[in-house]
């Protein structure tokens, strides 16, 4: 074999050993950053017959077509190596009769039934604002109630649902979050702020399982590495053969 030829296998092979370390590299910063990163930025359409407000209609070439409206849901994940989830919220210029609303889809990967606690967390507020303010939780997908009433109360404790048990080892639920200024109130209110933290969290730790999304990134860097692997075997095999 001729020096050149040694030499462009011997680059190629290093080529193909740093991209592994390269792709290793950016699987442990993704999934450092998947697992200990709070708050993810994610959002998923909220379907239609979750959304009270009036749907829109008009004509178009004599055909009547509806125009749907398009709510956005962030979405919260629960899964074995994050058993609680956060979503930070700011209330602010709310006049009497006003509300804030928030989607969330709730992602919660088990394997067994368990309970799903929901709580909200002040972490500022000014003139005691949420002594005023009142919350509503709704879980669209199963039309419950779980809570109207005044803020402050829902703050010294939680809402409990049990989740139960189904062949997908997954369960999606659908919530809003309405939080608003009764019309009684005085407008003076409008200047307050309030930033809360609305957690949601599964205790029962060993009942939850690996998300599928972190499962499949493994998966497939496997692939790469096998694949790899084959490549500088075969390029390793062909160098030996022309030796020979």
């Amino acid at each position: 074999m001729s020096k050149n030829r040694k030499n462009r296998l011997k680059f190629i092979i290093s080529i193909i050993v740093l991209l592994l370390f390269i792709s290793f590299g950016c699987y442990v910063a993704h999934d450092f950053f998947f697992n200990n990163i709070e708050e993810m930025e994610s959002s998923v359409s909220l379907p239609n017959e979750y959304i009270d407000e009036p749907i829109n209609e008009e004509v178009i070439d004599d055909d009547r077509t509806a125009e749907v409206q398009h709510v956005e849901a962030k979405v919260i994940s629960i899964y074995d190596k994050n058993s609680t989830s956060k979503d930070r919220i700011l209330v602010q210029n709310i006049l009497p009769g006003n509300s804030l609303k928030k989607y969330y889809q709730v992602r919660v990967e088990h394997i067994d039934s368990l309970n799903l606690y929901f709580d909200i967390e002040i972490k500022s507020s000014t003139n005691n604002l949420e002594d005023i303010l009142n919350v509503k939780v709704t879980r669209l997908d199963t039309n419950t109630i779980l809570y109207n009433g005044n803020l402050k109360r829902f703050t010294e404790g939680k809402v409990v649902q049990k989740l139960e048990k189904n062949s997908n080892n997954l369960t999606i639920a659908y919530y809003e979050i309405e939080i608003s200024l009764p019309a009684n109130e005085l407008e003076e209110y409008q200047d307050e702020i309030l930033s809360a933290d609305l957690n949601w969290s599964a205790p029962e730790e060993e009942l939850l399982i690996p998300s599928t999304e972190v499962n499949n990134d493994i998966v497939a860097w496997i692939i790469v590495l096998v694949l790899s692997g084959f490549v500088i075997m075969f390029i390793c095999g062909t160098t030996n053969n022309s030796k020979e």
